[in-house]
């Protein structure tokens, strides 16, 4: 067969440029109605969970935050939420793992 059936990929990318132009405009229209915050210097030398603890806690940066922020960040990154998240993946991939393992006996 000289012209049969040929599997082709359609799958086109977003240029770069569109992407950077795409999030700048986002971030400006957040910017215009007050809902970004910009924090030039965080006071954290080293990556740790009392540092953070602290930031969240500071009551001039709490005002800033607002007390829906606060809140929306103590839901994202609460510890067992995090191992949780691990757990379930970890699940998922022994799974995965085991039945790859059993197909192939």
């Amino acid at each position: 067969m000289a012209h049969g059936p040929k599997p082709r990929d359609y799958r086109q990318r977003t240029p770069k440029k569109m992407i950077r132009l795409a999030l700048r405009s986002a971030l400006s229209d957040r910017a215009a109605e007050g809902k970004i915050l910009v924090l030039d210097d965080w006071g954290i030398t080293e990556p740790r969970t009392k540092a953070a603890l602290e930031l969240l806690g500071d009551e001039r940066l709490r005002q800033k935050f607002g007390a829906a922020n606060r809140a929306r960040v103590d839901r994202l990154f609460r510890w067992e939420r995090a191992a949780a998240e691990v757990k379930r993946i970890y699940e998922e991939v022994l799974d995965g793992w085991r039945r790859r393992r059993a197909q192939a006996r």
